[in-house]
């Protein structure tokens, strides 16, 4: 899992570790998808993906709070760890090595691009009569449109989906 970030209306970047699951399938992909929760909704995003230059990524990561950035580099994302307190030891010495000086970017952190094709809103309901709006990007804007389907903004039309 990584996390969103920078959210554009065009595109969100997504920030993993490169030896993370993602991290490892990410770079021979081009497409992928994105899910959150906004408890009880959910956003699903998916379209094509690339890589963010290193400038970018080294950007986003000293913009973190430092004990972010710590974080990242404790953790090896997706990796079998023998106890909480593995990670909490290894915090407290990178707390103290990085108190005065700057934490460096791990050379296995990274961002990709997620540029939306499809976009899913999902809203829970108590009967299980769930709202699923669906927006999803038209290459073809003077194609004709089912009498179900609305245009949005631009070149995004959306549709209501049955639970």
């Amino acid at each position: 899992m990584g996390s969103l970030g920078g959210g554009k209306i065009r595109e969100w970047g997504v920030w993993v570790k490169g030896k993370s699951g993602n991290g490892v399938s990410m770079p021979g992909i081009p497409s992928g998808a994105a899910a959150g929760l906004l408890f009880p909704a959910q956003i699903r995003i998916e379209g094509s993906v690339k890589r963010l230059p290193e400038e970018e990524s080294e950007r986003y990561f000293q913009s973190r709070p430092k004990s972010s950035q710590i974080g990242a580099v404790v953790s090896r994302q997706s990796s079998v760890i023998p106890d909480r307190e593995f990670l909490r030891q290894r915090n407290a010495e990178l707390e103290q090595r990085y108190r005065e000086t700057a934490v460096p970017k791990p050379q296995y952190w990274g961002g990709y691009i997620l540029e939306p094709e499809v976009v899913e809103f999902w809203q829970g309901q108590t009967n299980r009569l769930h709202d699923r709006i669906v927006f999803r990007r038209l290459r073809d804007r003077s194609a004709p449109l089912g009498a179900m389907t609305h245009r949005g903004h631009g070149d995004w039309v959306f549709e209501r989906f049955s639970p």
